[in-house]
């Protein structure tokens, strides 16, 4: 069965930590709905490749210390979405598991290697299982890793409830009754951001009977407070909301003295910007999609865009022209650009034969929270100002 055909589950572990917290959302999501994206879709590419790769390696035929390539079988090769960079980043992860692997088995005696694991969470969650990447298990020690394939925000393995509801899952799974210690790691390898999170086997099962249990009883049937937060994000149902109408509209009480916001106003404000964008274009996207399937919103109407004139025949205008103006007359010859130029070649091989010719300009300065990374910039650098 390919990655993508995989069951999903209600509860299901990779969007644990928003019904975890914010307990109704299980089933409104359930009830919406998902709907796949060329993301999600190079992701599963991505998980397919290393599984392959990784079971060619169990079965002995494939080592990342003898064989240059990895691995990858022709219906990956003449999928669109492969890239040569893909493979790079996946034979990296290749080599962090087998590392591990060793590792584990050097520290403990012996180690096990599942691939695409399916584990059954449903002691602590009802309707709650998941498929585990990698589970490495030796005597004493379960390595739960997750492989990433999305270049967003980094993610953390510390308490990261995705991980620790696969870790309830390996250990329901694991044959040794001597297991200790939990290890989870998650992969994202186009940020090359490999984070581990330790924790006990005694830490995990006291969070699943004091947390999991109860949020998961609600989220079953439905129960329990919206809260908005972090986990909002890819909720399926964000734009119709209420608890995030509400939080956004409270902001914007009116409040009629004195006529102009203060700085510390507008410094509460800044703060918040992000997250007004973020729920409204989630209400655009959502009232937008709707209408194109033929829904019909009261008091609004679809019309066609502005038109455009395109040419449909290039060959026929590009000869004619060509036979009486000169090339650079008609054409447009330009470079593609270097994402496009690192995909045809790969990033380091790129680099290695280009890299000198390539600088690296500053983008327009942000204005971002004072914990965040960077050093600050000043705008008088930009002036020559003599004492």
């Amino acid at each position: 069965m390919g990655h993508a055909e995989r069951d999903h589950a209600i509860l299901s572990p990779s969007s644990a930590k928003r019904w975890i917290n914010c307990t109704p959302s299980a089933l409104l999501a359930e009830a919406a709905g998902s709907k796949s994206s060329v993301y999600a879709e190079e992701g599963t590419l991505a998980h397919e490749i290393a599984e392959y790769a990784l079971t060619k390696y169990t079965e002995g035929e494939y080592d990342p210390i003898v064989d240059e390539e990895l691995p990858v079988n022709d219906e990956h090769l003449k999928n669109p979405l492969f890239s040569i960079d893909m493979a790079n980043y996946i034979r990296d992860y290749c080599d962090y598991v087998i590392g591990e692997y060793y590792e584990m088995a050097k520290a403990d005696g012996s180690s096990e290697m599942f691939l695409e694991r399916k584990v059954d969470i449903t002691d602590y969650a009802p309707d709650s299982f998941g498929s585990v990447d990698v589970t490495l298990v030796s005597d004493k020690t379960i390595h739960i890793i997750d492989l990433k394939y999305g270049a967003g925000v980094k993610v953390s393995a510390d308490h990261n409830e995705q991980m620790m509801l696969y870790a309830l899952g390996a250990l329901k799974a694991a044959e040794s009754q001597n297991i200790t210690d939990i290890r989870m790691t998650i992969a994202q390898v186009r940020l090359d951001h490999y984070d581990t999170f330790e924790m006990s086997k005694g830490e995990l099962l006291d969070w699943a009977e004091k947390v999991l249990k109860p949020a998961a009883k609600a989220a079953i049937q439905g129960k329990g407070k919206q809260v908005i937060g972090s986990w909002c994000g890819f909720c399926p149902v964000k734009a119709q909301c209420r608890a995030q109408r509400d939080a956004i509209l409270a902001d914007f009480e009116e409040k009629p003295e004195p006529l102009l916001l203060s700085d510390e106003e507008i410094v509460d404000l800044i703060g918040k910007i992000d997250k007004y964008k973020s729920w409204i274009e989630s209400v655009n996207k959502y009232v937008y999609d709707r209408a194109i399937q033929g829904y019909k919103w009261e008091g609004y109407k679809l019309v066609a865009g502005r038109t455009s004139r395109v040419i449909k025949d290039e060959a026929k205008i590009r000869q004619a022209l060509l036979n009486e103006f000169l090339e650079d007359e008609v054409l447009n010859i330009k470079l593609k650009g270097i994402g496009d130029l690192e995909k045809l070649l790969g990033k380091k091989v790129f680099s290695a034969r280009f890299g000198d010719a390539i600088e690296s300009r500053p983008g327009a300065p942000k204005l971002v929270p004072e914990s965040a990374k960077g050093v600050e910039y000043n705008p008088l650098c930009d002036f020559d100002i003599e004492g």
